[in-house]
């Protein structure tokens, strides 16, 4: 299997391909500091030769990061179009100490296309339909630096370590966006899909949606245009219920349709996923890197994409191997906590006395006796103990529970007798015969 991951970006008609590893090698590395250069020498030219052109050059540079990162290439013409512009508006606020709001109502009334284009940006951001992607792609570099830092920045080769250290840093993160008040339905997120379910489906395949909807006209003849159900997530299995009730008759395709499908669905992947932000997609990677057996080696300022050796560590100490009693079979010490032991031998017949009580009960009756069970002497005692004592010392039978004095002990009937005998033809018997003897 190839260690690529696919992915679709929401409004997108296009599955894009991620490599694993190499892709975040190249990400920590890319050259961002050559295009800021570049950015802000066409913003110091267009400022002295009037900027006519300036804003059009500034929609052109964008296709440098095209290299940066899958995602941006995905988003260039919508989250990451005006990239540029947001890298020269950072530029002015850190050379002229002036605020996103100064600046804004510097432009306020500018006719200028430049100038009018910052004033339109600003505007966004402060309406929150978009961010500044430039510091959002440096910030996103150095949380990708970050993180690889602290998972595979020293020698060791681990996977259990570096699996460790990916949950102390994830979670780290997840505990400081909560202290400032931010739930996870706040934050980046990755949804993913089996293909005929992403959500651009029907006109991503719009071959095999065609082809389906000429074989179900008979189903979706009758069906009507519905408004969608408001209200919490459960409403979401009503809407997917009124779906499957249309399809509930659908039989199964014959030949001629499936091999249709199959020659359609021949080059696409099985799942895609779906990044909701920049940082969901570098977690995305960092979590595939492990499931596909892979870290990161440092080499220098920068990582080489390795696999984990087969070779298993050793054991911290070396421990006997313990087998299911009665069976052989290696076992983990839960197994053995969980297992039944046999049940011992038969033990010795209850004394006459407590035959001798018996007798008095109606027959045909089932209620318990009334008197407890007698105590055992010394010698049926030592029996016992001997009999527990020959079992194998892998076993350990516990010692029956204190009595308190001023407790009454449980009453024994005759279900305990049987099962103390072990014979399980008696219980059979028991069960069957309601008018069983004493």
């Amino acid at each position: 299997m190839k260690d690529i991951i696919s992915f679709s970006v929401p409004g997108s008609m296009a599955i894009y391909e991620l490599p694993v590893g190499s892709t975040l090698i190249r990400f920590m590395a890319f050259d961002l500091e050559f295009f800021a250069e570049q950015c802000v020498e066409l913003y110091k030219k267009s400022r002295g030769s009037g900027g006519d052109d300036t804003l059009a050059k500034a929609l052109a540079l964008k296709e440098y990061l095209r290299n940066c990162h899958p995602y941006c290439a995905a988003t260039l013409k919508t989250e990451f179009d005006k990239v540029a512009l947001d890298c020269i508006i950072d530029h002015i606020c850190q050379t002229e100490k002036v605020g996103l709001e100064t600046l804004w109502v510097r432009y306020l009334t500018s006719k200028e296309p430049f100038e009018k284009a910052v004033f339109e940006r600003i505007t966004d951001y402060k309406s929150g339909f978009a961010i500044n992607q430039w510091t959002n792609l440096m910030r996103m570099r150095a949380y990708a630096r970050s993180k690889a830092a602290v998972i595979y920045g020293d020698d060791v080769t681990d996977m259990a370590a570096h699996r460790a250290r990916s949950l102390y840093y994830d979670m780290s993160f997840r505990v400081a966006a909560q202290k400032m008040g931010f739930g996870s339905d706040d934050l980046p997120q990755i949804r993913y899909y089996s293909l005929p379910l992403l959500p651009e489906a029907p006109q991503l395949l719009r071959n095999a949606a065609h082809t389906l909807e000429e074989a179900m006209k008979p189903l979706l003849s009758k069906l009507e245009i519905m408004e969608p159900i408001k209200g919490q997530n459960c409403v979401r299995d009503q809407m997917a219920g009124l779906a499957l009730a249309a399809i509930r008759d659908i039989k199964k395709p014959d030949d001629f349709e499936l091999r249709q499908f199959m020659q359609m669905y021949r080059l696409m992947p099985e799942t895609v996923f779906e990044p909701v932000g920049l940082k969901a997609i570098i977690d995305l990677e960092f979590d595939q890197l492990m499931e596909r057996g892979l870290y990161l080696k440092p080499n220098g300022a920068t990582y080489t994409c390795e696999k984990y050796s087969n070779k298993k560590s050793a054991p911290e100490e070396e421990l006997p191997v313990q087998t299911v009693p009665d069976t052989g079979v290696p076992a983990s010490p839960a197994m053995l906590a969980s297992h039944v032991m046999p049940v011992p031998p038969a033990m010795p017949s209850p004394p006459a006395a407590v035959k001798k009580r018996s007798r008095g009960r109606p027959k045909g009756s089932v209620k318990a006796k009334k008197e407890g069970p007698p105590p055992a002497d010394e010698t049926s005692g030592a029996e016992d103990r001997a009999e527990f004592t020959a079992l194998p010392d892998m076993i350990h039978p516990l010692p029956p529970p204190p009595v308190a004095r001023s407790q009454k002990p449980r009453e024994e009937t005759d279900d305990d007798t049987a099962l103390r005998s072990g014979t399980v033809d008696t219980i059979i018997r028991m069960a069957e015969d309601p008018n069983r003897a004493s």
